[in-house]
């Protein structure tokens, strides 16, 4: 009795379980630069920016000392993550809207291609000879 007892709770847990979290990961402390064409490196890692990278959404902010901080989550936007490939939409009050459709994150979790360009901020360029933003998320 106890054997089934055990096997039917088993069970039940097993159907109505809840997902913990979805998977997480944060900047490389050694390479967490982009390339800005109109205001020149982009710190992914900076102090108190907070960037986290979930199966579906980045997180936090990343600065630029030409444009200050970007909102890579904001109220009317977010960027996206769909297994490697980003999309959506972040803000920042000197940059305007900053779309990320055109960048993936590649099987090592490299960030790769770069944001759409706009009048202001120009584009974020992950590409580069000297420029590079790893993370220690990987698509599954």
């Amino acid at each position: 009795m106890k054997r089934i007892a055990t096997v039917c709770i088993s069970l039940l847990l097993l159907f109505f379980a809840v997902p913990v979290s979805a998977a997480t990961g944060s900047i490389n402390t050694t390479d967490h630069f982009a390339w800005n064409d109109n205001g020149g490196w982009v710190n992914w890692g900076a102090a108190n920016g907070g960037v986290v990278v979930t199966d579906t959404t980045i997180t936090g902010y990343v600065w630029s000392a030409n444009f200050g901080w970007i909102n890579l989550s904001p109220s009317q936007g977010g960027v996206t993550n769909n297994q490697g490939t980003l999309g959506g939409w972040a803000w920042g009050a000197a940059t305007g809207w900053i779309s990320f459709s055109g960048v993936t994150i590649d099987s090592n979790g490299v960030l790769r291609g770069h944001t759409v360009a706009q009048n202001v901020f120009g584009t974020m360029t992950f590409d580069c000879a000297n420029c590079r933003v790893q993370i220690d998320w990987q698509s599954v």
